[in-house]
């Protein structure tokens, strides 16, 4: 302060705080032990304080991907009571899948609120209750409840191998823990695609094992960036610009629940796609394609 050094250092818990000796003549010897105790705790105070400004966003960002869905739930129910689609099925219906979708969507996110304050363990899931499904049918229709979500920036959800993978008949699946997995990856991949492109699902039978391919062209992932999109609440830079409202729990979750399935999911190396520009402000596109592994998804 005005060109002076401080010359003076108070040493607590391995902290220092420097300090004016001039300035500290009126203080008596229990103030001194305050400022030892405020070294002592600084730190950790100011850790507090930055974690409960995280966890007030986080509670902000994740009301407001509660309370989304369920007002676009409430007004195109309205819509379908008030008889608005009733000259137009084919409209109507959609409006029914959206809504679907976005109940999904809203319990999804509670769901994922309540893992994350530690209510379920994810370490083993492989004896959850599971039942037959057909396949094909199971992921056509998600694809479906998710075509409106970006459908005015023209993104389309597809299904690749619909002809192959109908032959596989059934697979087992449980009712709540692999479609969370299933819709946080799809819901990323909506997400953070550019407009006009489209995000493909392919499905593979491994023996027991169904991989699934989520591919979507958008928003580069950087090298650097790889491992941490799985963390904790914890997003990419380029990302959170693009889509400033996320929690960073999606692909956090999928990877827990996979993994307690004692299946993986996996982030598979990006190529770029020239062909696609980016919005103004934002990078090239980049292809991005996550592998979900879930054993024992067939019957012997």
């Amino acid at each position: 302060e005005n060109g002076m050094s401080a010359t003076g250092v108070i040493r607590a818990g391995g902290r220092r705080c420097h300090f004016f000796p001039d300035r500290l003549q009126a203080f008596a010897s229990h103030d001194v032990e305050m400022l030892q105790q405020i070294a002592s705790h600084a730190s950790p105070i100011l850790q507090l304080l930055k974690m409960q400004a995280h966890r007030e966003l986080f509670v902000l960002r994740s009301a407001h991907q509660i309370n989304q869905p369920l007002q676009g739930v409430i007004a195109y129910t309205s819509n379908i009571l008030d008889g608005v689609y009733d000259r137009d099925p084919e409209r109507r219906d959609n409006k029914l899948r959206y809504i679907r979708q976005m109940a999904r969507a809203a319990a999804g996110m509670m769901r994922s609120s309540f893992w994350l304050a530690g209510v379920t363990d994810f370490s083993d899931l492989s004896s959850i209750r599971r039942t037959k499904k057909k396949l094909t049918s199971y992921f056509i229709e998600r694809i479906i409840d998710l075509q409106p979500i970006r459908e005015h920036d023209g993104i389309k959800v597809v299904l690749t191998n619909e002809q192959e993978s109908d032959r596989w008949g059934d697979f087992l699946v449980d009712e709540v823990f692999f479609e969370q997995a299933i819709q946080n990856l799809l819901h990323n991949g909506v997400k953070y695609a550019y407009p006009s492109t489209a995000v493909s699902v392919r499905l593979q039978k491994a023996e027991r094992r169904l991989n699934v391919f989520i591919t979507s062209i958008g928003v580069p992932i950087p090298a650097e960036e790889r491992e941490r999109v799985f963390w904790d609440r914890e997003r990419g830079v380029i990302a959170s610009s693009y889509d400033p409202i996320g929690t960073g729990q999606g692909l956090f979750i999928a990877r827990q629940i996979m993994r307690g399935f004692h299946g993986d999911v996996a982030l598979l190396p990006g190529q770029a796609v020239p062909a696609v520009v980016g919005p103004t402000g934002f990078p090239g596109a980049q292809k991005t394609t996550f592998r979900v592994e879930y054993p024992e998804a067939f019957e012997l």
